[in-house]
């Protein structure tokens, strides 16, 4: 395998060419190459303030599940467009230094699902030029090679070289962690080799949790609104049927949807979990105290108003081994109660949480996780489901589970 630096293309792909070339006739046979550099490529648009890696794989015809290329639509898989990783990452170099609401790099493949450099591929809205897609199709043709390139793209040529520094080092960041991927090669798996090989536990008692400030909100008649601070349709359908059950009779019940963030990653770890749950219906009172958001409370004749949340997390402190449990909570907005229940857990593989913890966090909260543990599963075992894997790991769906936590839940009316 062989790894090539361009420190600046002064023609855009033209050097990559010829690299390969060089590569194939001094260094053959050589199976595998990565190439890095720094592009300008001058467009019109907003491309021009924005920091990109530009990532395409010219795969051999007959790439395996183990070839470099195919390592490469793994990481894409696991990581997706997101480039805060190659700010903290076991890769990356001191320079890279991850402030807090820096955003990284944005990661943008030329490749389609089927390996071929897309048709369509561009520049932050901005098509590649058809010459260049054609030059990348055919480039390591006569080689055979199996070749991954990673560009910083730093804007117009002739602007400021301080990101063509960070760019240099996130394209060496992420070609570092393609060659530890392929070089660690341990975590492709089957469905089927995965089937039931984890077990389901119990759950354990939470910590004391301190009462949410007490918000006042007007009522407006004598129905209850539930508010649940989540996209996630299965969540809401679960606790929208949970807190119906508990319902008064004579009590009409509203739900609505309001999205918040967590603001714990995408991944809590050990006590984020309960935090990522508190955040989002703190979030979500703050949101209904405002006076400009009091017609939603009026429109629904609302007089008890409910926040309801649940976040899965991974327990590592005091666990024997990783494992992913859900906590439930649901506050009165109208009393100031809360009632709070921890879900059974389903144990993970350590190496798949290994392998989602090195993609990094929030800057100075190591339990803040960029990437999911059900992300990099999915991804290295075809046909899992990132939401769901606990189905086919343990035998038992996630919402199952869930569900049978919230079901001892007592609704504080």
């Amino acid at each position: 395998m062989v790894t090539v630096h361009i420190p600046r293309l002064t023609e855009p792909f033209a050097d990559i060419e010829r690299t390969i070339q060089i590569i194939s006739r001094r260094l053959a046979p050589v199976k595998s190459i990565i190439v890095t550099g720094i592009l300008h490529i001058d467009q019109p648009g907003p491309s021009e303030t924005s920091e990109d890696l530009i990532i395409f794989s010219l795969p051999p015809s007959r790439a395996g599940t183990l070839s470099l290329s195919s390592r490469a639509e793994v990481l894409r898989k696991e990581v997706e467009s997101d480039g805060r990783w190659l700010l903290n990452s076991p890769s990356s170099l001191p320079v890279l230094s991850n402030e807090v609401g820096d955003p990284g790099p944005r990661l943008l493949y030329c490749n389609d699902t089927s390996g071929r450099i897309r048709a369509d591929a561009n520049l932050n809205g901005n098509p590649l030029p058809k010459a260049i897609l054609e030059l990348l199709a055919t480039a390591a043709a006569d080689t055979g090679a199996d070749c991954v390139v990673a560009l910083g793209h730093a804007g117009k040529a002739g602007s400021s070289r301080a990101p063509e520094k960070r760019l240099a080092r996130a394209a060496s960041a992420f070609a570092t962690e393609l060659l530890l991927h392929v070089a660690e090669n341990g975590l492709a798996r089957t469905l089927e080799e995965m089937r039931e090989t984890e077990t389901v536990v119990p759950s354990y008692t939470l910590s004391s949790l301190p009462p949410f400030p007490m918000c006042t909100l007007p009522r407006y008649g004598h129905a209850a609104l539930l508010v649940v601070p989540t996209a996630n349709a299965s969540k809401t359908e679960l606790l929208r049927s949970i807190v119906a059950k508990q319902t008064p009779a004579d009590v009409t019940l509203h739900v609505i949807t309001i999205t918040f963030d967590s603001g714990v990653g995408e991944q809590p770890y050990n006590d984020a979990g309960v935090l990522g749950a508190r955040n989002r219906i703190a979030n979500a009172l703050a949101h209904l105290a405002e006076p400009e958001n009091h017609e939603v409370l009026r429109a629904h004749n609302a007089g008890t108003v409910l926040v309801a949340s649940i976040e899965n997390f991974i327990r590592l402190a005091g666990a024997n081994r990783p494992t992913d449990h859900g906590v439930v909570m649901v506050h009165n907005a109208t009393t100031g109660e809360m009632a709070a229940t921890l879900s059974s857990g389903v144990t993970v593989p350590p190496e798949y949480v290994e392998r989602a913890r090195r993609f990094g966090c929030a800057p100075g909260r190591p339990d803040h996780g960029n990437v999911s543990v059900g992300q990099v599963l999915a991804a290295n075992v075809p046909g899992l489901d990132k939401a769901d894997w606990h189905v086919v790991l343990a035998g038992r769906s996630r919402y199952e589970i869930l569900r049978e936590a919230a079901e001892r839940l007592i609704v504080p009316w």
